[in-house]
């Protein structure tokens, strides 16, 4: 895959929510780590080319998946991605960062 400087590349990451302790979910729960791995991989090839490497949280969301307790409607979780990406447009950087722009821990 060639990019210009600057291009800018944003995942998703969707576990929030998961029980962990019942085992479930592992393909799934596969998958995120799957992606995580290649996106730090990605960045770490490309960073002198000025990519921006985002993996990107958008809370508990109501959905179908997310269920009617989700605490996030869906307007601010894309409001917030939105505004986060614009944030972080063109930084050359890589971060793994919830919808309201915080910085999570991998």
């Amino acid at each position: 895959m060639r990019h210009n400087s600057h291009d800018d590349i944003a995942h998703g990451k969707y576990d929030a929510g998961i029980d962990v302790d019942d085992g479930s979910w592992e393909v799934y729960r596969a998958s995120k780590a799957a992606l995580n791995m290649l996106a730090r991989c990605f960045y770490e090839r490309h960073k002198e080319e000025g990519c921006t490497i985002l993996l990107m949280h958008p809370g508990w969301v109501k959905t179908d998946m997310g269920g009617e307790n989700a605490p996030v409607d869906l307007e601010a979780s894309v409001d917030g991605l939105y505004g986060t990406l614009a944030k972080w447009h063109g930084s050359g950087k890589h971060a793994f960062l919830d919808y309201q722009g915080n910085e999570l821990p991998w």
